[in-house]
């Protein structure tokens, strides 16, 4: 990842942070058309829009060039590759024909909860882990793999521990960088410093723009030290 010019890198999967909780969440009808109801409603809408426009993809790009961007000739891009809502065979399938014809300098693997959401086996999403990990290194791009978001809503009516544990699993064998990103959210929300149970919209975007200002640095330190022993 060293030199000079253009530093591509791909965001494989688009999993927010903010993982909206496990039932879609719906205003009363009793008050869906009055004013208070509205109100809630467009703000929330609101909310979820400004997340849109700012994933963390985004928040990731501009953490990176304020980080190495002082190094001479060097330009920062950060791309999304994938939707939301897709499985890890889904996303693994998008390596060939999206992500290795760009070349990216890193693919950083956003993990989502569909699997587990749509109860496929968590072996089957292992060995799809496994198949885009080897692809990457045959090309001898660099990778480093995010675990999927904890919520509470979410933990309430899925079990995650033995994806969580494949995961992990797949990491050992690959000796593979890897940012523990349900543990790190799980320690804010049980610490207090974010509240993932609220349903007032300005306390979820407090959330959002915390856990992805954080995730990102994270990252961005993670590429940091990479760099740094090359």
């Amino acid at each position: 990842m060293r030199g000079k010019g253009d530093l591509l890198v791909i965001m494989l999967g688009s999993e927010s942070t903010n993982p909206s909780p496990a039932r879609p969440a719906s205003v009363p009808s009793n008050t869906a058309n009055s004013d208070a109801g509205g109100s809630v409603s467009s703000r929330l809408r609101a909310t979820l829009a400004a997340a849109a426009r700012n994933p963390l993809a985004e928040r990731l790009e501009e953490r990176l060039i304020q980080d190495l961007g002082p190094l001479p000739g060097r330009t920062i891009h950060v791309e999304s590759v994938g939707r939301r809502n897709s499985t890890v065979a889904e996303q693994a399938s998008l390596i060939n024909k999206q992500v290795l014809p760009r070349k990216p300098a890193l693919v950083i693997w956003n993990l989502g909860r569909t699997d587990t959401r749509r109860g496929l086996p968590p072996a089957n999403m292992a060995r799809a882990l496994d198949r885009g990990l080897e692809q990457l290194r045959r090309q001898h791009i660099d990778t480093i793999v995010m675990d999927p978001p904890y919520h509470p809503q979410f933990e309430a009516f899925y079990r995650t521990d033995d994806y969580r544990q494949y995961i992990r699993w797949t990491m050992n064998l690959h000796d593979q960088p890897y940012l523990q990103r349900y543990d790190m959210i799980d320690y804010w929300a049980s610490t207090g410093r974010i509240d993932l149970d609220s349903g007032e919209p300005d306390r979820q975007a407090a959330a959002v723009t915390f856990t992805e200002t954080c995730i990102a640095y994270q990252l961005s330190r993670m590429i940091d030290r990479g760099l740094s022993r090359k």
